[in-house]
């Protein structure tokens, strides 16, 4: 989206990676979050459709039904 970011203390902690962000600011633009990339952030989509409130710079969750 177009801030700088950089990835601090990289460990895994109970099969799971976890870490600090530096994040410096910039003119944030959109893009598109799809399919294998949505488990990976689920918990980071409220944040991310929170930035997402500017007409010019769209923000899309392209989600797919569950054939279960």
């Amino acid at each position: 989206m177009g801030a700088a970011v950089q990835i601090l203390g990289l460990k895994s902690s109970h099969g799971e990676l976890v870490g600090d962000l530096a994040v410096k600011g910039a003119s944030l633009k959109g893009g598109v979050i799809a399919g294998e990339q949505i488990p990976l952030v689920i918990d980071e989509l409220p944040m991310l459709a929170a930035l997402d409130h500017t007409p010019k710079r769209e923000l899309k969750f392209a989600m797919r039904r569950s054939c279960a």
